[in-house]
């Protein structure tokens, strides 16, 4: 598979689950499926970033690869920002709407990690941009499973904490992925 229908499938995949858990998230008072939604919004900025920079020189992928890391890193601050609504917002999230949505958005980003995985093994040396794909995609297939779980912790407890939990968890692991991206950007910068 290219690069570029990998990042194009990744693109369509994100944009959609992106509007689905806006609205759930909002619909479900969910913290984490509110960061994982800005997530969905953010990767897929980032799949038309890679997709723009793809042949570019090494100087404009450095410039890519600061500003994906800053857009990696969004979610989190996002998350912090629900954390602290959690605070004064004392009724559960509804877990039902946290464990269906999570299963769709699962799906979508396995199949992103499919295709971005097969782009990984072809011929051509991998670009900055497909690396934070890969990130990305696989970042999120492992917040939806903690998001799954949350869900199911949220119906047995009839509390918001393992949704809040999770949602700082997401929020920590895109803040070290859009670590990763940048130490990257600014090493091609040294060459």
């Amino acid at each position: 598979m290219t690069e570029r229908r990998a990042l194009l499938i990744a693109f369509v995949l994100n944009a959609s689950l992106a509007v689905i858990e806006i609205i759930a998230g909002l619909w479900a008072r969910s913290v984490a499926l509110l960061a994982d939604a800005a997530d969905f919004v953010e990767d897929s900025v980032i799949y038309l970033l890679a997709l723009a920079m793809m042949g570019a020189t090494e100087q404009a992928e450095r410039r890519f690869g600061v500003v994906v890391a800053v857009l990696m890193m969004f979610p989190g601050g996002l998350a912090m920002w629900q954390a602290l609504r959690f605070v004064f917002d004392t009724m559960p999230p509804e877990g039902i709407a946290i464990i269906a949505v999570s299963k769709l958005a699962l799906a979508a980003n396995l199949v992103s990690v499919a295709v971005i995985l097969a782009a990984r093994r072809g011929p051509q040396p991998e670009s900055l941009g497909l690396r934070a794909a890969w990130l990305s995609s696989r970042n999120d297939a492992l917040a939806n499973i903690a998001m799954i779980v949350a869900g199911y912790l949220v119906l047995a407890t009839q509390s918001g904490w393992p949704d809040l939990v999770v949602g700082l968890g997401v929020a920590v692991l895109h803040l070290s992925g859009g670590l990763v991206i940048l130490r990257g950007a600014l090493k091609k910068g040294r060459r």
